[in-house]
């Protein structure tokens, strides 16, 4: 499931530009897409710790493309915390966040029926729906309402960059930020050009997650398997330097 195809060269000339490819040192990584997101991952982390550490979750939600990076990351650490405990591994399932827009559309029904079918009865303690980037939290609520609708009442959100302090997600719910206006400074993150919150994450957008959105599909499907293979293994590689860094700041 977290097999990485589609990978675009623009992280690896950045990381050309940078001072060349990846060596054989560990902790260094190809993509600065994903080594970027350290920082905010880290920060994620340190208001979750008491929940990853209890176990509170058992599924983690990649709500769009730009989230599978830091969802694989995630489910990692996690899965590490719950094997040191005793517990048993996370599960991970994919969203398309072109599927939220319109919750009362067939778009919408469409996506309330999969995760009725796919995901709600997987969730036996608590979801955490995983995104890399909140601008106004539209989609992200309107995500939560679908999930609601289906059936699945147990979930919390995280971001690991946020234009919003809090969102309102409904009783029972809490919101989970890394970057914010607040701490955008003070975590030395770039603000935006527009000087109105914190700079949108370069993984945003990108082919880095390996994977693309289908306009019918209520989750992203697999990017073209024609890349080189190379790339797809820096991805992963990077993937697992992103959760191990995370993992050592936090003691874990």
């Amino acid at each position: 499931m977290d097999t990485l195809y589609g990978m675009g060269q623009e992280g690896l000339k950045a990381r050309k530009q940078e001072g060349g490819s990846r060596n054989e040192k560990e902790g260094e990584y190809h993509f600065r897409e994903i080594q970027e997101l350290e920082k905010p991952l880290v920060l994620v982390l340190e208001k979750l710790r008491a929940r990853i550490e209890a176990g509170v979750y058992d599924v983690l939600l990649s709500d769009d493309v730009g989230g599978r990076i830091p969802t694989l990351a995630l489910r990692k650490i996690m899965n590490k915390v719950n094997e040191k405990a005793g517990k048993g591994d996370v599960s991970v399932y994919f969203l398309s966040g072109n599927m939220t827009d319109r919750p009362s559309s067939s778009i919408g029904r469409a996506m309330r029926e999969h995760i009725k079918e796919k995901i709600k009865n997987e969730i036996v303690t608590r979801a955490l729906v995983v995104t890399e980037y909140v601008a106004s939290g539209t989609t992200i609520q309107v995500l939560t309402d679908i999930l609601e609708d289906a059936g699945v009442t147990a979930f919390d959100v995280v971001a690991l960059v946020s234009n919003e302090e809090n969102l309102e997600l409904g009783t029972g719910h809490w919101f989970f930020s890394g970057i914010t206006p607040e701490n955008t400074e003070e975590s030395g993150w770039p603000i935006n050009a527009g000087g109105d919150g914190p700079r949108i994450p370069r993984i945003y957008g990108t082919k880095v997650s390996g994977v693309i959105k289908v306009d019918a599909a209520p989750h992203p499907v697999l990017g073209s398997s024609n890349r080189k293979r190379l790339e797809i293994d820096k991805a992963r590689e990077d993937v697992e330097t992103l959760a191990k860094n995370a993992a050592k700041a936090l003691g874990w």
